[in-house]
């Protein structure tokens, strides 16, 4: 994934350039925080969040990208953070151990540059440059093919996810609303479940959309979310590899 962005030349292309005028507190492009292993690609899941929040949190490795596989592997390893242990959980619940895990799932975000350490600032420019002129995450997440994609994005990303419909898909059917929610602990949890099918009619990928996991139930939220993967992985026919292309 990281290879991908260095070629689209993510940060410092024309799009990224357009961008960084209009945008000029924006840092450095931030890579996914960890890719699946090679031989995985097609049999994977994939979390994406909205922004990484910080800078300088990994190797530059062309101008204006930096790779942060390190980092991410350090914070889904030992990060308390709910964004972070809730989907540790979640990936030891579906896959028994994190390190096995880790050779099943890619986790990146909607937005590659941030203008903020601490919040998503992101401005409408900002995701459009990046989300729908770039398609920067939606070519990620072509390279691994994942059966699975949970969006940890809330309702604010819902039109820029509808646009990452695979190519190889040809209908789908949404299991729930964009307006649903199911509850969480004393909470409300935004839940919108999308599946995609293939010409000859197989499932192709299955896409969660759910609010940050944040001041939500960890065990709620964590059942709630792996139960969901682990269903969606098992709609699947046996040893089945997917192509989104």
């Amino acid at each position: 994934m990281i290879q991908l962005l260095q070629s689209l030349n993510a940060g410092s292309n024309s799009i990224c350039q357009m961008c960084r005028i209009e945008n000029p507190d924006i840092a450095n492009a931030v890579g996914p925080w960890f890719s699946c292993k090679l031989a995985n690609r097609g049999n994977c899941i994939a979390f994406v969040g909205k922004i990484a929040r910080g800078d300088d949190m990994g190797v530059l490795v062309s101008d204006k990208l930096i790779d942060v596989e390190s980092s991410g592997i350090n914070l889904i390893k030992e990060k308390n953070w709910a964004y972070w242990a809730y989907t540790r959980a979640i990936m030891e619940k579906v896959y028994g151990s994190l390190d096995i895990a880790l050779l099943h799932t890619s986790f990146t975000n909607l937005i590659k540059c941030n203008n903020s350490t601490t919040q998503d600032t992101s401005t409408s420019s900002q995701v459009n440059r990046c989300v729908k002129e770039n398609q920067f995450t939606f070519k990620e997440l072509e390279v691994v093919s994942p059966k699975v994609v949970v969006f940890y994005t809330g309702r604010a990303y819902d039109e820029y996810i509808r646009g990452m419909q695979p190519k190889a898909a040809v209908q789908y059917v949404d299991e729930s609303d964009v307006d649903v929610s199911i509850p969480i602990g004393q909470k409300q949890l935004s839940w919108w479940s999308r599946k995609y099918y293939a010409a000859d009619g197989s499932l192709l990928t299955c896409f969660l959309r759910v609010g940050h996991p944040e001041r939500m139930n960890k065990e709620d939220y964590v059942t709630e979310v792996a139960n969901w993967v682990t269903d969606s992985l098992n709609s699947f026919e046996p040893n089945k590899v997917i192509n989104w292309i």
